[in-house]
């Protein structure tokens, strides 16, 4: 529990994500939390795999092959032990979860997909949420904007453009905010 206080960031979201089974059940549990944790990881790992499907069309008899590679990857290295089998492990995923799911958004279905208000508001989301859940999350916000960039010099002018510059506007504004 100290190392875990021992932080300089604000990690609002997974101390809720925390406390909701723990107000449940009427104690707190470091089974429980270490459940989250790999749990948090699994999806991970789930989330991942499908964005590199998606990316890279890739065909159903090399999909065996891409999971056993990538579950290789995800779980037999020390890192997944060191960082993933420890009390309040979610913190460091919620980011990253984040992150792939932002950027399979902004990439979905082809490049020349062109984004929706409902996909900008989940983008948002997204970003506020990896921004309060740890410290990593911070540096979501300007990746995203730099993605989202990247992605109005691929489509003709227009709404991308105006996305960017109300994310750049929310990105400020909640930098702040947390800063």
């Amino acid at each position: 529990v100290e190392n875990s206080i021992h932080n300089h960031s604000i990690k609002l979201i997974p101390t809720l994500i925390e406390f909701l089974p723990s107000a449940i059940i009427g104690y707190w549990s470091p089974r429980i939390s270490l459940l989250i944790g790999i749990l948090s990881w699994l999806i991970c790992y789930l989330v991942f795999r499908d964005l590199i499907n998606k990316i890279f069309e890739i065909k159903d008899e090399k999909k065996v092959y891409l999971s056993l590679f990538l579950s290789i990857c995800f779980f037999s290295s020390p890192f997944f032990f060191a960082r993933f089998t420890q009390v309040f492990a979610i913190h460091k995923t919620i980011p990253l979860i984040c992150s792939i799911s932002i950027f399979s958004i902004i990439f979905q279905k082809s490049r020349n997909y062109i984004l929706q208000n409902k996909d900008f508001l989940k983008i948002v989301l997204l970003s506020l949420l990896a921004q309060f859940s740890f410290a990593s999350g911070v540096f979501l916000l300007p990746i995203t904007a730099l993605a989202i960039l990247w992605k109005s010099f691929l489509l003709p002018k227009g709404k991308i453009r105006k996305f960017f510059y109300y994310y750049l506007f929310i990105g400020v504004l909640f930098l702040i905010i947390y800063f």
